[in-house]
């Protein structure tokens, strides 16, 4: 920043706005606090991953250490969800698709046009 001549500046409304902010020192008092979002939220996944695979797991400490390799079927499938089926499975809510389809005369238009683009030029 200094070699391109970039100032820094920062304007907050609140003591931890500009918490994990990569350009100011960590605290003390933020490592900690990050630590226990991470605790926080990992136990919340493994939780998450007991309900859903149900009498898969075996009880083992090293399973959700990060460095387990197999994993039930719910899990496998957790891993590739996309948001779509998260929202349709896990969520179930009443789902409403607001994306805007094409009418039927929008598409032939559209392919009408495709195919005069492609006549030879009669001249």
């Amino acid at each position: 920043m200094d070699k391109l001549g970039i100032q820094r500046r920062m304007h907050i409304s609140g003591d931890n706005k500009d918490a994990f902010d990569p350009f100011s020192p960590e605290t003390p008092q933020m490592t900690v606090h990050a630590q226990d979002m991470l605790d926080q939220i990992h136990t919340q996944f493994i939780d998450a991953v007991k309900q859903g695979c149900g009498n898969c797991l075996r009880d083992d400490p090293e399973l959700c250490s990060g460095r387990a390799r197999r994993t039930c079927s719910s899990v496998s499938r957790m891993a590739s969800a996309t948001p779509s089926y998260v929202a349709r499975e896990v969520i179930k809510p009443d789902i409403v698709d607001y994306t805007q389809k094409e009418s039927i005369s929008e598409r032939v238009v559209k392919r009408f046009g495709v195919s005069i683009e492609k006549l030879p030029c009669a001249r």
